[in-house]
């Protein structure tokens, strides 16, 4: 159960991006109520932030399932990159690479002389799968697990994009209405907590709306890619 819990993958790929969502409400709590600071209060936050995490990770999967359909390139996908009418990769690698998986899946006969597209896109799903399962195991392949955790980091943190706004927002606002309320006169200095507290929340915001975006998803999926296909070369 721990293993599954706080294995790589897990730990980097699904609560990484449940723990940045958030965290500007955790270190807005603890930057303006001194109480949060205390050791038993700490714990109790911590509890609760891992048990809402894991909640998240759920629907972190489910909204990045669901939204990359609609922004990732299908050339940026292994199947597209892997066939003869694409030129992501020039053809003498791709050759050394139709060697490789014929050699391992029978009957697969993929090569650059095959035109027919609905022939082709079943040839290199076929592919693919296989070469999913082939690199699997992490110590082998280790630089294909890398990007391959990538690509479920960034997939998850999109699906959380929507709600990370939402909340970077709410906070705010909150601030200012906190600030409004605690302090009476906006003339009077407000406390440098405060202001901290608002600069981390815009920083937050600045990262949710220009820095987890269509680029970013596409371009760790290409390296995925291209990794994942780079191990037909593996000897």
């Amino acid at each position: 159960m721990w293993k599954d819990i706080f294995g790589k993958y897990n730990l980097r790929a699904r609560l990484s991006p449940c723990i940045i969502l958030i965290s500007p409400i955790l270190i807005n709590l603890y930057l303006i109520f001194e109480s949060v600071r205390t050791i038993s209060t700490t714990i109790i936050i911590t509890i609760t932030a891992f048990a809402i995490s894991n909640l998240l990770v759920l629907l972190a999967r489910y909204n990045g399932s669901k939204k990359i359909r609609f922004i990732l390139d299908k050339k940026v996908l292994a199947q597209e990159i892997l066939s003869p009418l694409d030129e992501t990769i020039d053809l003498s690698t791709k050759k050394r690479y139709y060697n490789f998986l014929n050699s391992k899946i029978e009957n697969l006969e993929l090569n650059e002389q095959i035109k027919d597209e609905k022939i082709i896109k079943e040839k290199c799903i076929t592919a693919i799968r296989w070469l999913k399962e082939y690199t699997r195991h992490e110590s082998e392949f280790p630089l294909v697990m890398e990007e391959n955790i990538n690509t479920g980091f960034c997939r998850n943190l999109y699906g959380l994009k929507t709600h990370g706004i939402f909340i970077c927002v709410i906070l705010i606002i909150m601030l200012g209405i906190f600030s409004s309320i605690k302090f009476g006169d906006l003339s009077i200095t407000i406390s440098s907590e405060i202001i901290i507290s608002v600069i981390i929340d815009f920083i937050y915001l600045f990262l949710w709306i220009f820095v987890v975006n269509k680029e970013l998803i596409n371009n760790i999926y290409l390296k995925y890619s291209k990794a994942l296909l780079a191990c037909c070369d593996k000897k």
